[in-house]
């Protein structure tokens, strides 16, 4: 029987193989005469999983579609669900032991089954957001070791298990953040680690790897905003480094991506880098097909032209003025819809950035161009 402080898990829908973990480690502790706590299930849910690694990968990661019952689908769900129960002290005192196991088990899903690999992750997640919430002894040469391997699951050909990957990924960046300087060096270290995969992708860019990726730059648009700035440049650096050779698809990745970056506080982002961003999506040149992806270009263009109007403030105002012309030569003849979009991104640069002698001689210059186009 279930701990009363794990009740809300006794009705909850667990496959199969979790019941049978469940009731197999309460069985256990039974006869041991120990009684059922989430600290005695996370001993003993550890100890069957450490048990089903040593038996051997392939043994471990049976494929569910063989008909075998996996051996450690079962405990790593069950362990899964009783990790945030577990009072943080525990996990401390356990840590070397967890994160070893848990690194071995991450290096092992690659070719196991969704329902070990997904699992995994949440247990990897759940180790590392709890060490870096309390803190104690050196949890950046812990977390080490786990954090790179769970990344590797970002890209992931599988949507449900990159999905969980870019969750617990996101989710241990977040509490490394809000450790502050107790968790600075291990933030440090997760946030090099993040920009490296990054730079890899982008030197390995081809048609075989544009998966890889798109996939990646997807996490991004999580993991960004929860970087030190000097990683975030890093990052930027090599997304618009993407750019000029970019399918529609990345190029609206990329896109979102800079999105949650210009969405951060004031001042987050450097003037470079928004001159940067603005040079490179003043480069892009989309086929009138990929009309979607062109309106997401105009309303960045207008974002970024606005914070940095905000940042620097009049110096910036011929940044602005440029952009309002190229807004104005992206407005499409045949797509009202369209027009409308890129006209109200036009509209939020004048509000906010423009006005006086300045507003005028770009309205102006922006009736001309408008009626040059005009059939």
């Amino acid at each position: 029987m279930l701990p009363t402080e794990l009740s809300s898990l006794a009705d909850a829908p667990h496959p199969p193989a979790a019941r049978a973990a469940f009731a197999a480690a309460c069985e256990a502790l039974a006869e041991r005469q120990i009684n059922a706590s989430p600290t005695s299930l996370f001993a003993a849910l550890m100890n069957t999983v450490e048990a089903a690694m040593i038996q051997g990968v392939h043994a471990a990661c049976v494929d569910e579609d063989e008909g075998a019952a996996p051996t450690l689908a079962g405990p790593l769900y069950a362990l899964s669900r009783t990790l945030p129960h577990v009072p943080p002290s525990v996990v401390q005192r356990k840590a070397d032991v967890a994160v070893k196991l848990f690194a071995d088990v991450l290096s092992a899903a690659s070719e196991a089954p969704q329902s070990v690999a997904r699992p995994a992750m949440d247990c990897a997640g759940s180790v590392i957001s709890t060490l870096l919430a309390h803190g104690g002894g050196p949890i950046d040469a812990l977390i080490g070791k786990i954090f790179p391997r769970l990344l590797t699951y970002t890209v992931d050909a599988r949507p449900k298990v990159r999905r969980k990957a870019h969750d617990a990924a996101a989710s241990a960046l977040r509490a490394a953040q809000a450790g502050g300087k107790a968790t600075r060096k291990a933030r440090d270290s997760m946030a090099r680690t993040v920009c490296q995969v990054c730079d890899r992708l982008v030197d390995e860019s081809t048609k075989k790897r544009a998966t890889s990726t798109l996939h990646y730059v997807n996490f991004l648009k999580l993991a960004l905003p929860l970087l030190p700035p000097k990683n975030v440049l890093s990052a930027v650096d090599a997304e618009l480094s993407l750019l000029p050779k970019a399918d529609p698809m990345l190029v609206l990745c990329i896109v979102q991506s800079l999105e949650s970056v210009l969405g951060a506080p004031l001042g987050s982002t450097p003037s470079t880098s928004l001159r940067q961003i603005l040079e490179a999506l003043q480069s892009i040149q989309l086929a009138d097909r990929h009309r979607s992806q062109s309106v997401a270009v105009c309303n960045l263009m207008s974002l970024a032209a606005r914070v940095l109007v905000a940042q620097d403030g009049e110096s910036a105002l011929p940044h602005a003025v440029r952009v309002a012309h190229e807004l104005a030569d992206r407005i499409p003849a045949d797509d009202v819809e369209s027009a409308r979009i890129i006209a109200a991104a036009m509209g939020d640069l004048f509000r906010q950035t423009l006005s006086g002698p300045i507003l005028e001689r770009a309205a102006r210059g922006m009736r001309e161009r408008l009626r040059d186009q005009r059939p």
